[in-house]
């Protein structure tokens, strides 16, 4: 009997357990960990990215709709203020520079809107 496990309510409090830091550039790890600080009563890693009855594919794509997370209106201002001074080339290393920084929450549509 001591193999066996098995899930019971908590009978006093509310909070299930504590969650360590993880780092932004963790990449999909810390934004599962945003929703699970967010969301309330999942089940399974489905509910998790569940929002408003949509289930997306990715936990950055839930945060994202959730407002979790900022555009990235600032890098595009940046971006284009930067071209009218630099290069094609020095608007690519500064894109590879945002990009390894991992502080876009969208890159592609950034690299789309420029």
């Amino acid at each position: 009997m001591a193999d066996r496990r098995e899930w019971k309510t908590r009978k006093i409090g509310v909070s299930i357990g504590r969650l360590t830091y993880i780092p932004p550039g963790s990449g999909e790890l810390y934004y599962l960990m945003l929703l699970l600080n967010y969301q309330k009563g999942c089940c399974n890693y489905d509910s998790i990215k569940t929002v408003n009855g949509f289930i997306h594919q990715t936990y950055k794509e839930a945060c994202y709709v959730i407002g979790l997370l900022v555009d990235d209106k600032e890098f595009i201002d940046a971006i284009t203020e930067f071209s009218d001074l630099a290069s094609e080339i020095q608007l690519r290393i500064l894109f590879v520079t945002l990009l390894l920084m991992n502080i876009m929450s969208r890159p592609y549509e950034v690299w789309n809107k420029i």
